[in-house]
């Protein structure tokens, strides 16, 4: 269904993430601190999940964002909130998923 960057530290709610997006037909790419996010700027993505509670410096999420719109503009982004219900979210990106690939990107 869609490419999907998901920027989360808990590594077992990445773990989760990955599994319920996987199991729905998405392809999960996942980012952590150890990974730099500018590296995956090249892959398509139809949505960028960011960790609510991510410890970054000034401006990271913001500059990831900004530099994800510069390469592929229209991607949507969207905060995971602590806690989520898995049915919800799921739900959620499905939907803004479906809606990026309806509006031709």
């Amino acid at each position: 269904m869609g490419n999907i960057l998901i920027v989360e530290e808990d590594q077992d709610i990445l773990d989760v993430l990955i599994q319920i997006l996987q199991e729905a037909g998405h392809n999960p790419v996942s980012a952590s601190k150890e990974t730099k996010e500018w590296e995956f700027l090249a892959l398509p993505f139809d949505l960028v999940i960011v960790d609510h509670a991510r410890p970054v410096g000034p401006g990271e999420k913001l500059l990831l964002l900004e530099k994800l719109s510069e390469y592929q503009p229209g991607v949507p982004a969207m905060r995971l909130p602590k806690p989520f219900d898995l049915e919800e979210i799921l739900t959620s990106i499905g939907d803004m998923v479906d809606q990026h690939s309806c509006n031709g990107y």
